[in-house]
C-alpha cells in the first residue's frame, strides 16, 4: 500500500539506497531496507553456504549480507505501489532498473532454501539461512514446474514469500519490474504423476537453494538449485522502521 511515510534516499558515500516502510512477513511490521547499488562482494560467485558465512560476518560488523526471497519481493512490492509517488519517482526508477538489469545479467542467489522431504506431506522453507534471523516455515513445495499465476497450490508460495498476499499480487510485483509473468522451477525430476511426492531421493531430506533470474519472456524463480552452484547476490541490510541504522 502507498504510505505517506514511504521514502527512498540514495546514500552516495557508502553506495546504497535506503528504502522506508517496507512490509516484510505476516506480522504487519515494516522495515527500512538498505539496498546496495551494486552486487554484494563486487559480484563474486559463491555457493549459498559461502554467502551465508560472508553475509553473517558482514552484518555482524554493520555491513551487508544477502537477502531472502521475501525481502527482495517486499522491496519490489513497495516500489510498485509507490510508482506514482512524484517525490521519489526518479529513485523508484533507479532501483527498478538496477534490479531488472542485475537479474537479467546473472543468476542471483537468495538466503532462502527449501528442505524437500519425500516421505511426508510437507517441506520446510528456510529464510535468512545462516543469519541471525533464520526461520523456518512448513509448506508443501515439491511439485511440477509452473507459471506462478496459474498455480493450484498458493499456500506453498505464500510460505516461499512469507506473506498472506494472494498469488496475483505477488506475480504483479515481479511483472512490474521485469514486464513478464513469473515461472517457477521446483524439485520434481523424480515425480510420478501430478500431485505425487518424489521417489529415489538420496537421503531423507533433499535441500535446494532458491535463486532468481530474468529472461526476455519470463521471470524465473528456481527452487531447485544445487547447493554447489555458484551465484552472485543482491546485498543489503534490514532493520525495523524507526531503529537506528547499524554503523559501517
Amino acid at each position: 500500500m502507498t504510505g505517506s511515510d514511504f521514502g527512498i534516499e540514495k546514500v552516495v558515500r557508502t553506495s546504497f539506497y535506503r528504502i522506508h516502510q517496507v512490509p516484510i512477513g505476516t506480522d504487519g511490521r515494516v522495515y527500512t531496507v538498505e539496498l546496495q547499488t551494486d552486487l554484494l562482494g563486487n559480484g563474486a560467485y559463491m555457493t549459498q553456504d559461502q554467502w551465508a558465512e560472508v553475509s553473517k560476518a558482514g552484518l555482524d560488523i554493520g555491513g551487508y549480507g544477502y537477502l531472502s526471497l521475501p525481502q527482495i519481493r517486499s522491496v519490489v512490492h513497495i516500489l510498485r505501489v509507490n510508482d506514482d509517488n512524484s517525490q521519489y519517482k526518479s529513485f523508484v526508477r533507479e532501483v527498478q532498473d538496477f534490479l531488472k538489469g542485475k537479474h537479467i545479467e546473472r543468476w542471483l542467489i537468495t538466503s532462502t532454501r527449501v528442505n524437500y522431504i519425500p516421505d511426508k506431506d510437507e517441506d520446510f522453507v528456510i529464510h535468512e539461512f545462516g543469519l541471525n534471523g533464520e526461520h523456518k516455515i512448513k509448506a508443501n513445495i515439491l511439485g511440477s514446474d509452473e507459471w506462478l499465476n496459474k498455480t493450484r497450490t498458493p499456500q506453498g508460495y505464500q510460505a516461499l514469500f512469507d506473506t498472506d498476499d494472494d498469488i496475483k499480487e505477488i506475480n504483479d510485483d515481479f511483472k512490474y519490474i521485469y514486464g513478464t509473468d513469473t515461472f517457477v522451477f521446483k524439485y520434481n525430476s523424480n515425480l510420478i504423476g501430478i500431485g505425487m511426492r518424489a521417489v529415489n531421493f538420496n537421503s531423507a531430506i533433499d535441500t535446494r537453494a532458491v535463486s532468481l533470474n530474468a529472461g526476455p519472456d519470463k521471470f524465473y524463480i528456481y527452487c531447485d538449485r544445487n547447493l554447489q552452484n555458484l551465484n552472485s547476490a543482491i546485498g543489503g541490510r534490514i532493520f525495523a522502521e524507526g531503529e537506528t541504522a547499524p554503523k559501517n
